[in-house]
């Protein structure tokens, strides 16, 4: 089972770097799913663009279902609508949706996720968040996970060639991660003489403070080129001088120059 983890490390207290391990993309598999547990979803519920397959009270989840279809009408005006309703399971504990996803001894803050194998976000309900989340913020991952399936599937079913920072960046700033908390990081790493180079991120993404780094990039690309760049260059990452006109070198020096002026010197 090939999964996109993308669990709002954004969501969860930072102490240096990052708070968390690894991100699993192309390839990856981590083999402790246990599929039986899907059982216990027991109830179902349409939307528009989505099937949701949950355990106990609707109620709770009305929020849920009502942001991810904003979520929908949001990023598929920027990428694309996708080709059939995307299915959501909804699991009513963390404990379940671990052993459903990466085993049983799983890290708190994994909450959410992107099967693109099976075309399927999986998550935990925002009524048992785990120790590290609020039910707040299982929407905001909810949001998250859905714009990987939005990018996945814009690239025709494939990730082959997707750089993990871009990935993640289009996740993040299109999925409003890019908050006060995150603005702090940035702001206390330009002081500090400690934001790093585009290559830096794709080669050490979590040890670089990676998903807030790559939110700023996908956000400073979409205000210096427009929608229609980032979708050529999501498409197409290798195309990046041709679509750009910049050398890997220039672009980290005019997203860095961005960077300075919109979040530097600033409380």
């Amino acid at each position: 089972m090939k999964i996109s983890l993308s669990l709002a490390l954004l969501l969860i207290p930072f102490s240096g770097a990052t708070a968390g391990a690894a991100e699993p993309h192309e390839g990856a598999k981590w083999g402790h799913a246990d599929a039986s547990v899907a059982a216990v979803l027991t109830e179902t519920r349409g939307t528009k663009h989505f099937d949701f397959r949950f355990a106990g009270d609707e109620t709770v989840l009305k929020d849920l279902f009502s942001c991810m279809e904003g979520a929908y009408k949001r990023v598929s005006k920027v990428l694309a609508p996708l080709p059939a309703r995307l299915r959501v399971e909804i699991y009513p504990d963390i404990n379940l949706y671990h052993k459903r996803t990466f085993g049983e001894n799983s890290a708190g803050w994994m909450v959410g996720n992107f099967d693109p194998d099976e075309n399927v976000i999986r998550m935990t309900s925002p009524a048992s968040p785990g120790p590290y989340h609020t039910p707040g913020d299982m929407l905001v991952t909810a949001a998250h996970e859905f714009t990987h399936a939005m990018t996945f599937h814009f690239r025709g079913g494939t990730r082959e060639g997707l750089p993990v920072w871009l990935d993640e960046g289009v996740a993040i700033y299109y999925s409003g991660q890019l908050d006060e908390r995150a603005r702090k990081r940035v702001r206390k790493a330009l002081a500090e003489n400690k934001v790093p180079d585009i290559a830096q991120l794709q080669e050490n993404f979590m040890i670089y403070d990676g998903y807030t780094f790559a939110g700023t990039i996908v956000e400073f690309i979409s205000a210096e080129y427009g929608g229609k760049k980032l979708r050529e260059f999501i498409m197409d990452p290798a195309g990046q001088e041709r679509i750009f006109g910049l050398s890997p070198a220039a672009l980290n020096e005019a997203w860095r120059k961005r960077l300075a002026a919109k979040y530097g010197n600033k409380p």
